[in-house]
């Protein structure tokens, strides 16, 4: 019997909980998601608006905070990481 390469990713039977912080995406990273505003879909989404044939259809950023751990939308935050990670929608919840 062939042993099973091993899986990186996830089960098939599960789903993200994308209102909740997770460190199953990059381990030991906690990985937010934001739901993307409208208004940046033009700057950011352009294929995937052609592919579903619709201006709007809902989107989630995957946030990443830096080395110290801060959002982009925290204030501790440098402008670079900002602008290398800009914000697309509101900050959860939880950070809020």
């Amino acid at each position: 019997m062939t042993p099973k390469p091993e899986h990186i990713g996830f089960d098939d039977d599960r789903r993200l909980d994308l209102t909740a912080t997770t460190l199953d995406l990059l381990p030991g990273t906690p990985c937010c998601f934001i739901e993307v505003h409208t208004r940046h879909y033009h700057d950011y989404v352009g294929f995937a608006r052609w592919y579903y044939r619709r201006r709007h259809f809902l989107l989630y950023q995957i946030v990443l905070p830096n080395n110290d751990g801060h959002y982009p939308w925290s204030e501790r935050a440098a402008e670079s990481f900002k602008d290398w990670q800009p914000n697309l929608g509101a900050a959860p919840k939880e950070f809020s």
